[in-house]
């Protein structure tokens, strides 16, 4: 069971998300921070549901694990085939996760990133997509979210260019994160 304040703080960001449109730059830019604060919210709330219940161990630490409960704990909470039967299932993440592969593979955009310099790292990017094509679902699965995560990054850190084409990039990421929102709500107001 999820708490009230959660779920208004949860209903109220997405329900943002509807007056955005996916033509605009600054809507969509717009839709990306909205739904990773939910998102965020989100796998926080269910990284302290593993660690109460010592699925996995996060105490004595300096900070939240942020990257590992975005890419990793969140996958472990949801189960990747669980995920991966939700992705299946909905026409608009199998178009979406196929053009995020194509982004990749067609060197359209840079996704992984110098943390110090900001410069590209491409064998990191081709990395990333062997991940994306593989056959095994836990793998193919984290590096999604890895995905997501490493755009989080790049907007957040102000390395994304605010230029027209970042709509490219952005819908696609939109399209799988309303996804995963969907699922970590339902499973934390259900549990």
């Amino acid at each position: 069971m999820i708490n009230q304040e959660i779920k208004n703080f949860c209903e109220n960001w997405i329900e943002k998300t509807k007056a955005y449109s996916n033509d605009n730059l600054q809507d969509v830019f717009d839709k990306f921070f909205t739904l990773f604060v939910v998102y965020n919210r989100l796998y926080v709330e269910a990284t302290f549901r593993m660690s109460n219940k010592g699925q996995i161990n996060i105490q004595n630490r300096n900070s939240f694990p942020d990257p590992q409960a975005a890419k990793n704990y969140v996958i472990q909470y949801l189960n990747s085939n669980a995920i991966d039967d939700a992705f299946n299932a909905d026409e608009n993440c199998l178009h979406a996760i196929e053009r995020l592969k194509d982004i990749i593979r067609n060197h359209e955009f840079n996704i992984k990133l110098n943390m110090v310099t900001g410069n590209p790292e491409r064998d990191k990017d081709l990395e990333l997509l062997s991940k994306m094509e593989a056959n095994h679902t836990d793998r193919k699965i984290k590096a999604i979210a890895d995905f997501i995560y490493s755009i989080r990054c790049n907007v957040f850190h102000a390395q994304k260019g605010y230029v027209q084409n970042q709509i490219n990039v952005l819908n696609p990421v939109n399209t799988i994160l309303i996804k995963l929102i969907e699922l970590l709500f339902d499973k934390l107001k259900n549990e």
